[in-house]
């Protein structure tokens, strides 16, 4: 036995020697001892990393959190009463110098943030605000405007701004019908500008739509609606897929019946595969007049083809009530919910602060004075990288919150500011309790026998698109339309 234990030589070692296993086997455990010890001390050391990350954003002056009610449902379609997402609780009453240098603190300590990590601001705030933990956040290349449309994005913005300053928008309706006539009469002069100034610049024009349409939907959510209708008339002569989301999203969600009327009445000449998802998600929007909206565009664009797929949505429950799932060994309740945000008060939420080294070509704006009257958009939005000395500045082609819609807005006591102003909506998930989950099912669940809003919209677009109608149940229409299962 004593035989077997011996081990046969290692192999020939570069300077002559023979080295047995044995060697080999002592050598290999002080290497994993060594791997092991390097290991735990890059481990602390990124626990020391993330732990000084946490301090940074624990520090001053970073955005104190508002004051949030209880989680409840919104009931009714005032969208005044959709909960308010803020960047920080009102600052109070300062002067313009006391709110400069506040927001300056704020905007190094935010490039701080985002110098240790990429996106490190928006990583720190969904980890400690739970007011915004369930925000649609995008970070990453998901935020940021991809490299060919960059330029295309601020030659299109400077067109918009050259042609809407020549006009004020306002009462009566009729003035507005006029000014936007005559911009829109403009603007293909405007354009070859454009692009004109992208040939000379020898840019590449492959993110030239994209990048017009982007800033459009952008600038043009709040104007009259004699404008957007322009926009449509517009879109409808863009053969791009992006054009045919856009006209997608004004037939679903603008305020004004005119402007989706126009939108779907252009939808009905594109492939249907390229909005389709848009109208499906706008049945399911947890804002009731969003899915009336969507049911309308359906029948108006006979989409008969969707029939079978209405008819199993029928079945399911309203989608702003709780639902439960598994997150690890825990039962997490989550419900969607439509939220606003005021879009000039929030700047820092939804871009980064630009510096030095933001490149000249990437659109910026001022974080707007609240001591000041609000600049318009020909006066201010994407016009330079500095305003005036002082300025708290955004970059524009990183946005990390992008809305669904956009509507004007009563706040009160709102001077200097215009008593009208623009907010954005879109959809975030919030983490219940059980006891906050019951009074969402109190509030929304119907009644025996009753329809939830949902079901009303789809009994719309099917009896609209079949002649027919049944009872608001999936067995019921597939009995009536005899459909399989």
């Amino acid at each position: 036995m004593a035989a077997l234990a011996r081990v046969s030589p290692g192999p020939h070692h570069s300077n002559g020697h023979h080295l047995t296993w044995g060697f080999w086997l002592r050598l290999l455990a002080a290497a994993a001892v060594a791997l092991a010890l390097l290991a735990a001390v890059q481990t602390a050391a990124a626990q020391t990393k993330a732990g000084d990350f946490e301090k940074l954003f624990d520090q001053s002056p970073m955005p104190v959190p508002p004051g949030q009610p209880a989680p409840a449902p919104v009931l009714g379609s005032d969208p005044a009463k959709v909960p308010e997402i803020m960047f920080q609780a009102p600052l109070g009453k300062l002067d313009s110098t006391q709110w400069r240098q506040k927001m300056s603190a704020q905007v190094v300590k935010i490039q701080q943030l985002n110098d240790e990590r990429i996106d490190g601001f928006w990583q720190a705030l969904r980890t400690n605000r739970a007011d915004l933990a369930g925000m649609p956040v995008l970070m990453g290349d998901d935020c940021r405007m991809p490299k060919d449309q960059v330029q295309p994005f601020l030659l299109g913005l400077n067109i918009l701004r050259t042609g809407m300053k020549k006009f004020t928008f306002a009462e009566p309706v009729v003035a507005n019908k006029e000014s936007a006539k005559a911009f829109w009469d403009n603007y293909p002069n405007l354009e070859e500008k454009m692009k004109a100034m992208l040939a000379k610049k020898n840019t590449e024009q492959t993110g030239l739509t994209r990048a017009q349409v982007a800033g459009m939907m952008q600038v043009l959510a709040i104007e009259p609606a004699p404008m957007r209708e322009g926009l449509v008339r517009f879109l409808a002569k863009q053969p791009h897929p992006t054009a045919t989301r856009a006209l997608a999203r004004l037939a679903v969600f603008d305020p004004a019946e005119s402007v989706r009327h126009l939108a779907t009445r252009a939808l009905k000449e594109r492939k249907p595969a390229e909005y389709t998802d848009v109208l499906l998600a706008g049945l399911r929007y947890p804002w009731p007049a969003v899915a009336s909206q969507a049911a309308e565009a359906v029948i108006a664009l006979d989409r008969a083809d969707l029939v079978p797929g209405l008819v199993e949505m029928l079945g399911q429950p309203d989608p702003r009530l709780p639902v439960s799932r598994k997150v690890g060994d825990q039962e997490v309740v989550e419900v969607k919910q439509m939220v606003k945000v005021n879009h000039n008060q929030n700047c820092l939420l939804c871009h980064p602060p630009a510096d030095q080294k933001t490149p000249t070509v990437v659109v910026t704006a001022p974080v707007p004075d609240p001591t000041k009257p609000l600049p318009s958009f020909s006066q201010g939005y994407g016009k330079s990288k500095s305003q005036s000395p002082g300025d708290i500045i955004v970059r524009v082609d990183m946005t990390y919150l992008r809305q669904d819609f956009s509507m004007l807005l009563t706040v009160p006591n709102a001077q200097p500011w215009p008593a009208q102003q623009r907010f954005d909506f879109l959809v975030r998930t919030q983490t219940l309790t059980p006891a906050q989950a019951k009074v969402f099912e109190e509030k929304l669940q119907p009644a025996a026998g009753a329809t939830t809003p949902y079901q009303d919209a789809l009994l719309v677009a099917l009896r609209g698109l079949t002649g027919q109608d049944a009872a608001p149940t999936p067995q019921a229409w597939r009995q009536a339309l005899n459909l399989p299962g």
